[in-house]
């Protein structure tokens, strides 16, 4: 038996796998307000306003974000790991941080006084005090307000750049504080599997400072170029040494020779936990320096223009993945489910669309015994699961070579409740 997402999450036949991205999902930008009645509990307890705009419930990558997905039924979280300059891994989803010292809460109010700083410049003490509740930040006089060049809740797109609230900030136990690797190990649930993807500073350069939001429409600019072996490890050596101090021995594949065969058998666990990366060089570095924990590669299959030949298209995933013994793939849902991205001769994809086809991508990991995950907004469907209702077609349904999927709706695909703010 091979180690294989479906062993380690001990899935039964046609069983689905699914995570929680960032817990319970990218916060988005809306001027929208809430009249949910299953938030309101939430809200009470943490003396909030059930008006409050641009708030999600949850701030993403934070303890009360993965506990809730937790409740929902969810297998895993997705989180995003940095090292900062502490070499402690810490996570956070941007390559920099916008604050001010300010309790400003529009670009318009606070354009001149906004400062950038790199995730991995940073001090533990200095990330935990961009959000008011870490203990760190509580002792402190000042009081930093985060941005963020948001996605549009509803549409997807671009909506500017905005103060970044959230209604777990004000938890008096801190949980909607900023954490650390090592704490999710030991304060969310044993049954809760991880997704630790390895997240690459890919910024092209350091905005100045003060910084300029207007310089930046449509975000910041990356620059995927490849990642030097010094930087490859100062990422992986703090983050494995923390996996393997949480994670037990017997995690390891046992190997029992029977007969002249030799068959393989995961031991149990604690928790499952695996890998994945954008950056190839982490992929191949993850899969050379241990074999305890599956390691997927991470793809755009060319919607992304990245310069890397191992990151342009699926046929280019499939090859490295194979090439270097990974576990699988995890790419955008709307390669597997937009019809436009299926082209014929007649019918080219449209621009800025990779050409690919679903049903020969999903065949051929299954072919190489690959396995094979999606991420994407198209995931926040309620077909994803069928749990809602079985006589709803599953959302890849007619694609069995998708193991599982990454979704910011754990609420509403596998809770079947809607907790959002709208």
């Amino acid at each position: 038996m091979t180690l294989t997402l479906r062993n380690i999450f001990r899935l039964g036949p046609g069983e689905f796998l699914v995570g929680g991205h960032r817990g319970m999902g990218e916060n988005f930008f809306t001027s929208q307000t809430s009249t949910s009645t299953v938030l309101a509990p939430i809200l009470k307890a943490t003396n909030s306003s059930i008006t409050r705009k641009y708030s999600p419930p949850w701030r993403e990558n934070t303890l009360s974000s993965f506990s809730a997905a937790a409740k929902t039924g969810i297998q895993f979280v997705e989180f995003d790991v940095q090292v900062n300059s502490d070499n402690i891994p810490v996570i956070f989803h941007d390559d920099m941080a916008l604050f001010s010292e300010s309790e400003a809460s529009s670009a318009n109010e606070s354009s001149n006084f906004v400062k950038a700083s790199l995730i991995h410049q940073l001090s533990l003490p200095e990330f935990r005090s961009l959000v008011s509740t870490s203990p760190e930040s509580t002792a402190s006089k000042s009081k930093k307000q985060l941005f963020r060049h948001f996605r549009d809740l509803k549409s997807k797109s671009p909506a500017g750049f905005h103060a970044w609230h959230s209604v777990s900030d004000e938890d008096a136990l801190g949980s909607g504080g900023l954490p650390t690797l090592e704490e999710l190990f030991q304060r969310l649930p044993l049954t809760l599997g991880f997704n630790i993807e390895v997240k690459m500073c890919n910024l092209s350069h350091a905005p100045s400072a003060p910084y300029d939001p207007s310089l930046y429409p449509r975000g910041l600019p990356w620059d995927f170029g490849r990642t030097a072996d010094e930087e490859v490890e100062r990422m992986l050596t703090p983050i494995l040494k923390v996996v393997e101090q949480y994670c037990p021995e017997d995690y390891v594949i046992h190997r029992t020779t029977e007969g002249e065969g030799v068959s393989e058998e995961v031991g149990s666990t604690q928790r499952a936990v695996f890998f994945s990366s954008f950056d190839p060089e982490i992929c191949i570095a993850l899969r050379r320096r241990q074999s305890r924990f599956p390691v997927l590669f991470l793809s755009g299959c060319g919607i992304y223009q990245i310069p890397d030949s191992r990151c342009t298209s699926a046929q280019a995933a499939l090859d490295f993945a194979r090439e270097h013994n990974l576990t699988g793939l995890v790419v955008p849902s709307e390669v597997l489910l937009f019809k436009d991205n299926q082209p014929t001769e007649d019918a080219p994809p449209p621009p800025g669309r990779p050409k690919v086809n679903a049903a020969w991508l999903a065949a051929a990991c299954q072919e190489a015994e690959l396995e094979l995950l999606t991420y994407g907004d198209e995931n926040m469907d309620r077909r994803l699961t069928g749990k809602l209702d079985p006589n709803e077609p599953k959302l890849y349904g007619n694609l069995p070579g998708v193991t599982g999927a990454i979704t910011d709706r754990a609420d509403l695909v596998v809770a079947g409740e809607d907790y959002s703010l709208l």
